[in-house]
C-alpha cells in the first residue's frame, strides 16, 4: 500500500480497494475473497517443509521454484490455474468494464487485478511489483502472449518475471516508488537534506564521516553544523498480529532506558487505528497515563488511506533507523534510512531481507539483541555506513520513473 500511496499522490488520484462492492459487482465479492486466500496461501506454501506436504495433498499453491539462469518457468502451475479459473467466472469483470478503451491506464499494485483486467479488458495495464519475488500465478497463464506491463524493484523480480515467460520488452526494471513527501523532487533535495542530519545523528564520533566527508559532501552538498544534532530516533513498526507484534513490542520495550537516559528517541509506527499514544503505553505495559509521553516517545499510525499530509510521512523522513519486517518498507532503506530487518516468513520476505542485507543497508535484528547493540553500532559507525550504502546502491528515483512509463515518455 505504501507504493499505491506514493504513486496516488504524485500523479492526483485516488488508491481504489479492490474486493468492496464499490468497486465489484456483487457477485465478485465473494471471489475476490478466494483470490485474496489463494494469494495468501502461495506466499505461505513454502515457509514450513510440512506445509509443502499438505499443500501438495490438498492441491494448494506450492513453494518458489528455484530461480536459475536458462531455466524455463513459464509453465502454469496450481495457482495459476485457479486464478484464471476465477477470471472466467467474473473476477475483476465489472472493475474492467468501467475503463474506457484509450482512455487513461489502470495502474495497481494488485497483481492479481492485474492480471484479470488485462484479461477481459483493452485497457492499459501497469503493475507496479512490490516485492523482490514473486509467485507464478501474479504472471498471465500464456505470459508470452500478454501486454501487461510490469515494474518492479529490483534485478531479482525482473529475472523472475522473465523467466516465467514475460516478453522483456514488457518487464521494466524501476525501482519502488517512494513518496514524493520523503523525495522532494527528481533531483531529491527532502532526501539528501534528511539524510546530511541523519548521518551526524548516526556517527556522533565521527567514526564514518571523517573517512568518508569529502564524498558525502559531493553528493549531499554542506553537513548541518553540530548545532542540529540529537540522539537518534529509532522508529519501531508495529504491524501484523501474534508472535510478530508481541516481537515489535518487546524491542520497543527493550529501547525504553536507552530513552529514559537520552541516548536515543524512539517512535511507533502502528497499524492499529485505535492506537493512540494511552493504547500503545497498555501494549508495553505502562499502564500509566501519559508515560510514553512524558519520555518523548512519538505515536504515530501506519495509515495508507490518506493524502500523505499526515504524521506518517513526516516520521518516516525524520526517523533515523527503522526496525520492521522484511515488509514494502524495507525498500526506504534507499533514503539512506538504515534498518533493523527482524526474521522472515516465507520465501518473499526471505528474499527481501537478503536484498537489503546483502547491500550493507540493513542488519538483521535477533531477539538477543536490544538497545546496548544500537549504541554499539552508533559508536563505531555502523549505521551511518548502512545509511549511506542505502542511497548509494539501492534505486531512488521510481516514483518518477513510472511516471514517465505510464505517460508513455519512457521506453
Amino acid at each position: 500500500m505504501a507504493a499505491a500511496r506514493a504513486l496516488a499522490d504524485h500523479l492526483g488520484t485516488d488508491v481504489l480497494t479492490i474486493g468492496t462492492e464499490s468497486w465489484s459487482d456483487p457477485a465478485e465479492v465473494g471471489l475476490w475473497h478466494q483470490a485474496r486466500e489463494l494469494d495468501e496461501r502461495a506466499r505461505n506454501g513454502g515457509r514450513f517443509p510440512w506445509a509443502r506436504t499438505i499443500g501438495a495433498l490438498l492441491g494448494l499453491p506450492g513453494p518458489l521454484a528455484p530461480l536459475q539462469p536458462g531455466i524455463d518457468l513459464s509453465a502454469p502451475d496450481r495457482a495459476s490455474r485457479r486464478l484464471d479459473s476465477l477470471v472466467a467466472a467474473g473476477l475483476a469483470r465489472g472493475f474492467a468494464g468501467r475503463l474506457r478503451r484509450g482512455g487513461p491506464p489502470l495502474v495497481t499494485t494488485h497483481a492479481p487485478l492485474a492480471v484479470a483486467v488485462e484479461r477481459t479488458s483493452t485497457a492499459r495495464v501497469f503493475c507496479v511489483v512490490t516485492d523482490n519475488d514473486l509467485p507464478r500465478h501474479w504472471a498471465p497463464l500464456m505470459a508470452s502472449k500478454s501486454n501487461l506491463q510490469y515494474l518492479v524493484p529490483s534485478r531479482r523480480a525482473f529475472d523472475r518475471l522473465c523467466a516465467y515467460g514475460v516478453m522483456r520488452g514488457n518487464v521494466h526494471y524501476t525501482g519502488i516508488p517512494l513518496h514524493p513527501r520523503l523525495l522532494g523532487d527528481a533531483e531529491l533535495p527532502v532526501t539528501k537534506a534528511n539524510l546530511a542530519a541523519r548521518l551526524l545523528r548516526l556517527d556522533p564520533g565521527r567514526a564514518f564521516l571523517d573517512l568518508h566527508e569529502d564524498a558525502i559532501a559531493r553528493r549531499l552538498g554542506p553537513l548541518p553544523g553540530p548545532a542540529a544534532v540529537m540522539p537518534p530516533l529509532v522508529t519501531v513498526v508495529v504491524d501484523g498480529a501474534g508472535a510478530r507484534r508481541r516481537q515489535a513490542l518487546r524491542t520497543a520495550r527493550e529501547l525504553l532506558p536507552q530513552v529514559d537516559s537520552g541516548r536515543l528517541r524512539l517512535a511507533i509506527l502502528s497499524d492499529c487505528r485505535s492506537s493512540t499514544a494511552e493504547a500503545v503505553e497498555l501494549e508495553l505495559h505502562r499502564p500509566d497515563s501519559g508515560a510514553l509521553a512524558r519520555l518523548g516517545v512519538r505515536v504515530a499510525t501506519l495509515d495508507y488511506t490518506g493524502d500523505g499530509r499526515g504524521g506518517m510521512f513526516d516520521l518516516l523522513g525524520e526517523s533515523d533507523v527503522l526496525w520492521t519486517r522484511p515488509s514494502e518498507l524495507v525498500f526506504l532503506a534507499a533514503l539512506g534510512l538504515p534498518l533493523l530487518i527482524t526474521a522472515c516468513d516465507g520465501p518473499y520476505e526471505t528474499a527481501t531481507r537478503r536484498w537489503a542485507v546483502h547491500r550493507g543497508a540493513a542488519k538483521t535484528w535477533t531477539g538477543d539483541l536490544g538497545g546496548e547493540q544500537i549504541a554499539r553500532w552508533l559508536a563505531d559507525g555502523t549505521l551511518a555506513e548502512s545509511a549511506w550504502a542505502g542511497f548509494r546502491k539501492l534505486p531512488k528515483r521510481g516514483l518518477f520513473r513510472i511516471e514517465e512509463l505510464v505517460n508513455g515518455q519512457g521506453e
